[in-house]
């Protein structure tokens, strides 16, 4: 087997040596075409594909975008800084504002009704804080009646059973 590969190796590079030497000798006998330019006018059209660069541009650049109505300059025509070159369609533009305008309207209406809101939170909680303050003041007002009438009691008990000791441990 290994015998029968490297003859079928060796036989194909043989036949890719004698197919190369058969092509470099034999070679194109019939010898280059010349030919005489002369100046004179275009006879044939030549089209070639590739890309165009201007020698000279400008990059342009506009306060507002929009859709040209009308043109005052033709292309390739020069211009002057401050030439009008176009005007814009205004029904863009009065759009914008008229959007502008009901945006600016909803926003001071959403800040007005925050601030009602406001107002109503903040008279929620002083009327809750009250309540709660006066809660609170009625609570320390029935301590120290309770703690009167403690009071009381306790002095009462004392004088009676003349012992202050027993009279303590009592309450």
């Amino acid at each position: 087997m290994k015998r029968w590969s490297v003859i079928a190796i060796t036989t194909v590079v043989i036949v890719i040596i004698v197919i190369i030497i058969w092509r470099v000798l034999a070679g194109n006998d019939e010898p280059p075409r010349t030919v005489t330019v002369a100046s004179g006018p275009i006879v044939q059209d030549v089209e070639f594909t590739g890309r165009l660069t201007a020698k000279t541009s400008s990059d342009l650049s506009f306060e507002v975008t929009g859709t040209i109505a009308d043109i005052f300059v033709a292309e390739g025509q020069p211009v002057t800084a401050g030439q009008t070159l176009a005007t814009l369609n205004p029904s863009l533009a009065e759009l914008d504002i008229s959007k502008t305008n009901a945006d600016l309207a909803a926003a001071q209406e959403q800040k007005r009704l925050a601030y009602d809101q406001a107002l109503r939170d903040s008279a929620n909680t002083k009327n809750a804080n009250a309540k709660t303050l006066a809660r609170k003041r009625q609570a320390v007002l029935d301590a120290k009646s309770s703690l009167d009438q403690t009071k009381k009691l306790y002095l009462q008990t004392e004088r009676e059973s003349g012992d202050s000791a027993a009279t303590a441990a009592s309450l």
